[in-house]
């Protein structure tokens, strides 16, 4: 289930995201920009307690930082196919895209998102020129069409 983004089509805005994980209000005062790593990790539905992520509403664990949410991806699904053109290289495929980003994460661009094979699903993402990294889902575009 992908928490997505309200300015972009999606339906959860930022405290709602942090209420709908978090029970406690010390939870949902994260940073602002933490959900956009929230929101990824709701897909992952991690059961067992990860370096660098917290435990949630119904006994699920979240990460909330770019860089542990990665390690986790790479740990669960090997490593991702680079590009240094995302929109080019990464067309018709579908996965989970993170994108490289350099200095502060504060900005509103989100660096991992959900990508539908043409672009990012229910978020804002960086210029997909850049250099990114897809996790490829086996069942590919043929169901994102059908799904979405």
């Amino acid at each position: 289930m992908y928490l997505g983004n309200i300015l972009y089509g999606g339906v959860y805005n930022d405290l709602d995201v942090k209420q709908y994980l978090f029970e406690t209000l010390e939870k949902q005062q994260l940073p602002d920009n933490a959900t956009c790593i929230l929101r990824m990790s709701a897909v992952m539905n991690v059961t067992t307690p990860e370096p660098g992520s917290q435990q949630g509403l119904k006994n699920y664990y979240y990460f909330y930082e770019r860089d542990e949410l990665l390690k986790y991806l790479k740990k669960m699904y090997g490593e991702p196919d680079q590009s240094n053109n995302a929109k080019a290289d990464f067309s018709g495929k579908v996965g989970i895209m993170s994108f490289k980003v350099s200095g502060s994460e504060s900005s509103e661009d989100c660096s991992v998102l959900l990508w539908n094979g043409n672009g990012v699903h229910q978020g804002k993402g960086p210029k997909y020129n850049q250099s990114a990294q897809l996790w490829a889902a086996p069942t590919g575009m043929y169901w994102w069409m059908n799904n979405y």
